[in-house]
């Protein structure tokens, strides 16, 4: 009942993110496509969603009953995504909330690797924290350390479990041309 409900609330959470999408890039400084770049006058909104995969590394007693355990491993999860908004408070500095699953699909019985398929494994995750930017032209690094929970399932029906989460890591965006200069 409870994977059918949070299920449900993934892609509710899913549909939303999707659905705000016109209104946060219509939400951009109208002064960007004035000036040109993104150096001059950078988003205060960015807005990510995309494929994700995940290949966790790892093993796990898993108890089968009876008193037996033995030991079970991770399959990678093809099929995920992440959704992230970020505010920024200035040029550099900013505030991120991110969501991310790795459990798609409700067959758990084949050996394919797609999702929560395969030995039962899946990865559901939020979290927030600063991130840093530094807009240069078309092109903008960025860093970000996040903290969050993680929802942990598998392998083979080993119950649910939440724990910590701690993310860092950074990237580039280069700005394209698309939707006057507000595609990244």
């Amino acid at each position: 009942m409870f994977a059918r409900v949070l299920k449900s609330v993934s892609q509710a959470v899913a549909l939303m993110c999707v659905a705000t999408m016109p209104v946060a890039l219509a939400a951009q400084n109208a002064a960007k496509t004035a000036k040109g770049t993104s150096a001059d006058s950078p988003s205060r909104w960015d807005i990510f969603a995309g494929y994700s995969y995940l290949a966790p590394k790892g093993t796990v007693q898993v108890p089968l009953g009876n008193g037996v355990i033995i030991p079970a491993s991770y399959n990678a999860v093809n099929v995920g995504g992440l959704f992230s908004g970020a505010y920024f408070f200035n040029k550099y500095v900013g505030g991120q909330v991110e969501y991310d699953f790795h459990e798609w699909g409700t067959q758990r019985t084949t050996n394919s690797n797609i999702g929560t398929q395969g030995n039962n494994d899946g990865f559901m995750g939020f979290a927030i924290g600063p991130i840093f930017r530094y807009p240069t032209g078309e092109i903008t690094p960025f860093v970000h350390g996040l903290v969050g929970t993680s929802r942990i399932d598998g392998p083979y029906h080993n119950p649910f479990r939440w724990g910590p989460t701690l993310t860092v890591g950074g990237g580039m965006d280069y700005e394209t041309p698309l939707l006057n200069h507000r595609l990244a």
